[in-house]
């Protein structure tokens, strides 16, 4: 109180603006310590604001950019990192999306080639003088005779084993040679249809190693089909030369007068295909590490997995 009365407007004027001041000074130091319980709490709005800002503006970039990769769905959040490895991952998913519709595709002349008699054609005269026409098949042969007055054409199946009246397939070692042909080409079959799936899979999962994997399996169909064309002609080599001959002191070589026919060349195209296929896929399999990776999903989905306890 004052030390002296004092008028009430001269009091208010002397002491009312001083309690003003110690009153305002009051409510900051409260303002102040409770401030310290709530900051981590405004940090966090703080950083949930800033993130929010951020993915409006990359989605309003991806809106103006208008690009996404070419059979993928892009998803929300997806950043470009490096402009020259995204265009880069872009020619490399067209090169692997026009070899993997080409192996599709691969699937039909591959089931023609099987189904048909035409691997190998071989042209012979035996012993009775008459012009022998052999297709030769995975499941069996054609054979064509002519002589001066007649043609017979007879189907000779491989399976259970050739018959015994043809003495050129008496070899018993022959049957084997038939059955690995069968067994590599439904293989072969079940190989690419397996790995065309697969390859579909990788335009999904962006991950390096499915695309090693896929490359790997059409490396494998394409060996196994190009493998049973080998049979195929080898197995001519097993035929019994020594009995079909054109004179007694010259055995006929069956071997010279081969030559592959369509069915042949339809499973090679298949080989070829699969083999630029597994080329596309290891091309496009780089890791994306770092700033040097096309997208923020393909640096996340290509970083190490750790698998183990904590």
């Amino acid at each position: 109180p004052p030390p002296s009365p004092l008028p009430s407007a001269l009091y208010d004027a002397k002491y009312g603006k001083r309690e003003l001041e110690i009153l305002n000074d009051s409510q900051t130091i409260k303002t102040t310590a409770g401030s310290g319980k709530t900051g981590r709490g405004e940090e966090r709005a703080g950083e949930r604001e800033r993130l929010q800002r951020s993915r409006e503006d990359e989605r309003a970039g991806e809106a103006e950019r208008g690009r996404k990769m070419p059979g993928e769905k892009q998803e929300r959040g997806s950043q470009i990192l490096n402009m020259q490895s995204y265009e880069a991952v872009v020619c490399q998913r067209r090169f692997v999306a026009v070899t993997t519709a080409i192996c599709w595709l691969a699937v039909i002349p591959l089931i023609v080639a099987l189904a048909t008699c035409s691997w190998c054609i071989i042209d012979f005269v035996n012993t009775d003088n008459e012009k022998v026409h052999v297709k030769l098949g995975t499941w069996g042969e054609w054979r064509t005779r002519q002589n001066s007055t007649a043609t017979y054409t007879d189907w000779i199946p491989h399976f259970p084993a050739p018959p015994e009246s043809v003495l050129r397939l008496a070899d018993a070692s022959l049957r084997h040679f038939h059955r690995a042909q069968a067994a590599l080409g439904a293989i072969s079959i079940f190989l690419l249809l397996g790995t065309n799936a697969l390859a579909l899979y990788t335009f999904s999962e962006h991950r390096y190693v499915y695309k090693r994997l896929c490359a790997f399996m059409y490396v494998i169909t394409g060996v196994c089909v190009y493998a049973t064309v080998e049979i195929v002609s080898q197995s001519v080599d097993e035929w019994r030369s020594d009995v079909i001959t054109k004179t007694t002191f010259d055995a006929f070589d069956f071997e010279a007068r081969k030559k592959y026919g369509y069915s042949a060349y339809l499973a090679l195209g298949v080989a070829a295909a699969c083999i630029l296929a597994a080329i596309a896929f290891a091309y496009g399999s780089h890791k994306q590490k770092g700033d040097h990776a096309a997208t923020v999903d393909m640096e996340i989905e290509d970083r190490p997995m750790h698998m183990g306890r904590d």
